[in-house]
């Protein structure tokens, strides 16, 4: 077989993915503390108690990005586990960023 530049993509493609999956399978339990912040803000607005850390007590934003708590709060309001759901969303997200790399150029 001769090396070309078709052929290293294509391997260069096929390593890049089979690393990607390890790490993947490799990190898939571990999740940052941080986000269990997030977590606590989705839980207390999907009970219906607002965006407050301590429920009955004025609201702190605490929390660092809005948008993953509105999709968290939402996620708990489908009745679905958190910590899975936006793992998969992020992992969509990574994919869907990677999708754009490559056909925008």
């Amino acid at each position: 077989m001769e090396l070309n530049t078709k052929n290293i993509c294509i391997v260069a493609i096929f390593v890049s993915v089979i690393l990607f999956i390890l790490m993947l399978v490799y990190v898939w339990n571990f999740t940052v503390d941080d986000a269990f912040i997030s977590f606590v803000y989705g839980e207390h607005l999907a009970n219906g108690f607002g965006l407050v850390w301590n429920i009955g007590q004025p609201p702190v934003e605490g929390y660092t990005n809005f948008l993953w708590v509105l999709m968290i709060a939402f996620i708990l309001l489908l009745k679905l586990n958190p910590v899975i759901s936006i793992k998969l969303i992020g992992l969509l997200c990574f994919w869907d960023y990677c999708f754009i790399l490559v056909h925008n150029k």
